[in-house]
């Protein structure tokens, strides 16, 4: 699969950081619009939280499930982060990355 990166800076420190992995789009059939997501991240005593959802991001910039931040690979019990832009161009960055959750739209 072919391997994207998104990049965010801090808008206090305006450090940049690069978060490397493979788009959603790759990892979803056909176009993101056909589908409502919901994201979400290890809470507590193996109980998940949604973190957020399809509706909060701008599906027409890069979405990402990443395993390196950069330039080192994600170990440990979450190797895994979702980076997306949000509606408003931020990105948001879930780490910790439980699961996520796609649904078709009818």
């Amino acid at each position: 699969m072919k391997r994207t990166t998104v990049r965010a800076t801090d808008p206090v420190t305006h450090v940049t950081t690069s978060y490397e992995g493979v788009s959603l789009s790759e990892l979803v059939p056909g176009r993101l619009a056909n589908y409502r997501f919901e994201v979400f991240k290890e809470f507590w005593a193996f109980r998940d939280e949604r973190a957020l959802s399809s509706e909060d991001l701008n599906l027409e910039a890069e979405t990402i499930v990443a395993d390196t931040v950069n330039g080192k690979k994600l170990v440990g019990d979450s190797p895994f982060y979702f980076a997306a832009t949000a509606e408003g161009g931020n990105v948001i960055v879930i780490k910790r990355l439980a699961h996520i959750k796609v649904i078709p739209l009818r």
